[in-house]
């Protein structure tokens, strides 16, 4: 093998062709592995359209050494994920697992690469799930089909650009295991794919574990690439078509892009552009309502196809603007943006939104995984992805003007999409030439037979390793000022602050959903929250729960004290709401709540315990404001904690503590049922709740036992379900809080006519912890489950910061999460039996929404607390 070093990413090539890209980072307790083979839907000849995407699914199903779904089942029992995707010029299969886990991850990734098993049953199967994702995608959903897959056809004409990457299913049912065994041996070799690790691993280690599993796989040819080449277009195109059941017309306009190989500066030049439009306010003539537009580079994303890619831009249309004035206002921006000088006042914000969105997005560790392998397949350089940010910034106002200018002389596809009776849509696209260089001198087809002849039988699936345990490089814990909690945590995988605000109090404000999602409402318009962050470069959303208010955001470093400014004017307001804004924001917010099973559940609950609701009043929003007693910030990114806090100190304002009367008595529970006519759901939402006992929230042990009842893969619900309540049944764990009282509940669904079954089933297992205890061999899979299910909060700074938040709002010490994965592998299987009953054993409030209201039921007798404990 030879290796040469670049910054913190080593390549290596295999004998066979095999090039391996390798990102160790220890900042996280996770590897990713992602293998990206050279071969999309532009890669399909005439005739297999939709072919590299069923194929996609196909590989997923069996190999030498995973047959039958092995393949899933060894990563999802440790708490990892796994999946796939096809583009234009790649398919990329990925997988996140613990990082004991590493070598397992390469195994499954070698022997679906050296020896995949393609089945009748298998191809029907995924012939059958492909048919329903592209009912969905282009048929059920409104305007499906919209920008892609069909625009494409307007503004190509070779057929490997042109065509639709789904295909037609009627085509794909003739598809053969002959044709599969042929598309694999043609495309999926060692030398047209990237294979990459990123996390904690060791760079020696996994260099020998590559050789290990995939060194000996035959090095083959690959079929040559099909040509792409495409000459501009000569005049502008256009598709008009009709939708039934939407009442706005849709509008999506495509434009070449520069070559991203040979022009990045251009290419670059054109996403700046592209971001100022979606924050620009386009108005058509005549007085027209502002023009919505939504732009992206590329149907997939920023350099995620090689030449030609497109610059898409989609509106759906105010009905007092036509797709002439939308197409004229278009013009008019970009007329405005090809002057360097007004360019440079309106893109300046858009430059660094890129670079941030780029460096948080690829934050991720399965996100940088898989861009550093698209990046080395289609461009040849992996470590491109780290330069993105620095080359965004460096995009000249004067380039930005070239493009504009360059887009505004440009012929461009257009799609309009109107309301009407019957879908209409083209029956095929205009195809003038495939440019398919191989000729008669591609490989021959191989069968299957002979395929499975190349292998030499099934390989042992190997151990595991300890995993890399999880930790923070640098965390303060400290209540400032009139009761705001502080929890700062360093991590540098970021370029940005991630900030999250619980506040759990409102002053003044009746306890009521439509209150507290009013004012969420009201406080973002109020203290213009959304636009001053994104004027420094992040953004900041307002919500809210139904119980409590939450603020999420993100900012480069040098914003911080302009976020925190941001945060001090949502403190300290008052008077948000009067008359009409005030009316307005209620009228959202109970539109919001009826189609909110989540919010109804709490209303419900809410109205059970405490009687009727007070009614809305514009007047409560104007009085209220947050109150600091209760509310914690997480800041979690590029930051020194001890710096944090001390600018939280300096720059957050609050007034002393309020007393807002909205603390709430104890709940007493009875065993009851509440049943609401919702209507529109297809399925009966279910939530059964109590309080959960006195104790440590964040006890291992009550963990473990939610997630044996009813979380995880394999649990005792689960299984039950099997065979009481069907298929058609879902109901997992949550342990949260209800207005400050924590407690345990099984949320799900199940068809009007199970409800009774899936209860049935619930009632027994509770019935059932009275008389067994959890052993060993039941909980021995769930330990490695939840475990490695745990590692995945660390692997990017935003997750870390939402389950921070999620954590601390129940009571669960900061540091909890750090030790959770060892805790639960540590904890007696007899206290999980204890805490189990403890959760369950008690009597739970029962509520059901749904078209109509269930049959009455006798209420389940609870059985008594000391039997439920064993004592």
């Amino acid at each position: 093998m030879s290796t040469a070093r670049q910054g913190r990413i080593l390549r290596t090539t295999l004998e066979n062709g095999l090039r391996v890209v390798l990102a160790p980072d220890a900042r996280g307790p996770r590897i990713a592995v992602s293998v990206h083979y050279g071969v999309g839907f532009r890669s399909e000849p005439p005739g297999k359209a939709g072919f590299a995407h069923l194929f996609e699914h196909l590989m997923f199903r069996s190999s030498e050494s995973l047959p039958d779904g092995r393949f899933y089942e060894h990563i999802l029992r440790c708490g990892g994920e796994a999946n796939g995707t096809t583009h234009q010029d790649y398919t990329d299969y990925y997988q996140a697992v613990p990082s004991g886990y590493l070598e397992r991850a390469l195994f499954s990734e070698a022997d679906r690469m050296r020896a995949p098993r393609f089945t009748a049953e298998n191809l029907a199967q995924q012939l059958e799930g492909v048919e329903k994702e592209i009912w969905e995608a282009t048929r059920e959903r409104p305007y499906g089909g919209l920008p892609w897959p069909l625009l494409p056809g307007v503004l190509y004409r070779n057929f490997a650009n042109a065509h639709d990457g789904y295909g037609d299913v009627d085509a794909l049912k003739k598809i053969t295991l002959d044709d599969c065994a042929w598309f694999f041996d043609s495309y999926y070799t060692p030398g047209n794919a990237v294979l990459t690790v990123a996390g904690a691993f060791s760079p020696e280690h996994a260099s020998e574990l590559i050789e290990r599993h995939f060194g000996d796989i035959p090095a083959r040819p690959a079929r040559p690439a099909v040509g792409l080449g495409e000459s501009p277009p000569t005049a502008a195109s256009l598709l008009s078509c009709a939708e039934p059941g939407v009442n706005r017309t849709a509008l999506a306009v495509g434009y070449r892009l520069p070559d991203p190989c040979d022009e990045l500066g251009a290419y670059l030049a054109h996403a700046v552009l592209a971001m100022a439009l979606t924050g620009s306010e386009l108005r058509p003539a005549g007085g027209a309502p502002v023009l919505p537009i939504t732009t992206s580079c590329g149907f997939f994303g920023m350099l995620d196809a090689r030449d030609p890619d497109t610059l898409v831009l989609t509106s759906m249309l105010p009905r007092e603007v036509s797709p002439g004035d939308a197409l004229r206002a278009l013009d008019e921006a970009l007329e405005e943006f090809a002057s360097p000088d007004e360019t440079a006042r309106r893109t300046s914000w858009a430059r660094r939104r890129l670079a941030i969105d780029h460096g948080r997005a690829h934050s991720d560790l399965q996100s940088r995984c898989r861009g550093l392998g698209r990046m080395e397949l289609l461009f040849g350089r992996a470590e491109l992805l780290d330069e993105v940010p620095g080359r965004l910034m460096a995009v000249t106002p004067g380039a930005v003007a070239h493009a504009a200018r360059t887009l505004r002389g440009a012929h461009r596809a257009v799609i309009v999409m109107v309301p009407g009776a019957q879908r209409t849509r083209p029956s095929a696209v205009p195809l003038l030439t495939h440019d398919d260089r191989s000729g008669a001198a591609g490989r021959p087809y191989r069968d299957a037979t002979e395929l499975a002849r190349t292998h030499r039988g099934p390989r042992t699936v190997p151990g595991v390793r300890c995993d890399a345990a999880p930790r923070y490089a640098g965390m303060r814990d400290q209540v400032v000022g009139n009761g705001l909690r502080v929890i700062a945590v360093a991590d540098d995988r970021t370029p940005a602050v991630e900030f999250r605000l619980h506040a759990p109090r409102v002053a003044s404000l009746p306890p009521h959903i439509t209150h507290l999602d009013a004012f969420a409402t009201l406080a973002a318009a109020h203290t213009g929250a959304v636009r001053r962050a994104r004027d420094l470069g992040g953004d900041c959303t307002l919500g809210s729960d139904g119980q409590s208010i939450t603020v999420r955001g993100h900012v480069p470093p040098d914003g911080v004290a302009g976020w925190l400014s941001i945060l001090t004017d949502l403190l300290t307001m008052t008077g948000v709401a009067t008359g009409l804004d005030g009316e307005a924001a209620l009228l959202r917010a109970r539109r919001v709540m009826a189609g909110s099973p989540d919010r109804l559940f709490t209303e419900a609950l809410r109205a059970h315990h405490w009687g009727a609701r007070h009614a809305d009043s514009p007047e409560a929003l104007a009085a209220a404001r947050l109150a600091p007693d209760g509310a914690v910030l997480i800041a979690v990114g590029a930051l020194d904690p001890e710096d944090l806090i001390a600018g939280v100190r300096e720059h957050v304002e609050w007034p002393g503590p309020v007393r807002n009367g909205r603390s709430r008595p104890a709940m007493p529970i009875v065993e009851e049922r509440l049943s609401l006519p919702v209507h529109g759901i297809p399925a009966t939402q279910i939530k059964l709740c109590a309080p959960e006992p006195p104790g440590d929230p964040g006890d291992p042990a009550r963990y473990l036992a939610s997630g044996a009842v009813g979380l995880s893969l394999n649990n005792r619900l689960i299984h039950r379900f099997a065979g009481d309540g069907g298929p058609e049944c879902e109901l997992v764990t949550r342990r949260d809080t209800f207005f400050g009282h924590p407690q345990v509940c099984l949320v799900g669904s199940a068809p009007a006519e199970r409800v009774d079954a899936l209860l049935d089933a619930v009632h027994a297992e509770f019935d059932r912890l009275r008389r067994e205890e959890f052993g060993e061999d039941e909980l021995a899979p769930l330990r490695e489950f939840r475990a490695g299910h745990v590692l995945m909060v660390f692997d990017s700074p935003a997750a870390l910061a939402d389950h921070l938040l999620r954590g601390v709002a129940v009571g669960r010490d900061p540091a909890w999460l750090v030790r959770l994965p060892r805790l639960l592998r540590e904890v007696d299987a007899s206290l999980v039996t204890d805490a189990a009953r403890e959760l369950f054993g008690g009597p739970f409030i029962t509520v059901l929404l749904g078209e109509a209201e269930a049959e009455p039921r006798e209420n389940r007798p609870a059985f008594p607390k000391n039997q439920a404990n064993g004592n």
